[in-house]
């Protein structure tokens, strides 16, 4: 030990000081316990452990509140159904985000390819209203 302090002195004074704080610890007398410490001591330790017993915390403050099982069963009977109305209403909304998606996807099967726009020229002209020969009505008169 003292060959580790010789090799630091820093820590040399720390231990210094340490070991005259514990001889005036030693000096003084003992404090005066009464007769009934553990007692009193066991006693807090009752009523803290009572009061922690006695408080829930959160919300299962309001399942631990003074009700007849009737008012607990509704309570847990409303939670239930929340959260069946909850978990019906995302399935219902992913079925039509599905069934929205097919139908895109549907309607974009059913455009026609290019290959229908090779014959466009002959059938746009055949679309278009004749106009009259007016040398065939001269010929006429």
């Amino acid at each position: 030990m003292r060959a580790h302090l010789a090799a630091r002195p820093d820590e040399s004074a720390e231990w210094e000081i340490e070991t005259r704080l514990s001889a005036a610890l030693d000096k003084l007398p003992d404090a005066p316990v009464p007769s009934n410490f553990t007692a009193r001591v066991l006693q807090a330790v009752k009523r803290a452990e009572e009061q922690a017993g006695r408080q829930p915390t959160g919300l299962w403050r309001l399942w631990h509140w003074p009700a007849k099982w009737s008012v607990r069963a509704a309570l847990a009977s409303v939670i239930l159904v929340a959260g069946l109305l909850s978990y019906q209403h995302v399935q219902d909304s992913r079925r039509e985000e599905r069934a929205q998606s097919l139908m895109e996807i549907t309607s974009a099967a059913a455009v026609p390819g290019p290959e229908i726009l090779q014959d466009f020229d002959a059938i746009h002209a055949m679309s278009q209203a004749p106009t009259a020969d007016l040398e065939l009505l001269k010929a006429l008169e």
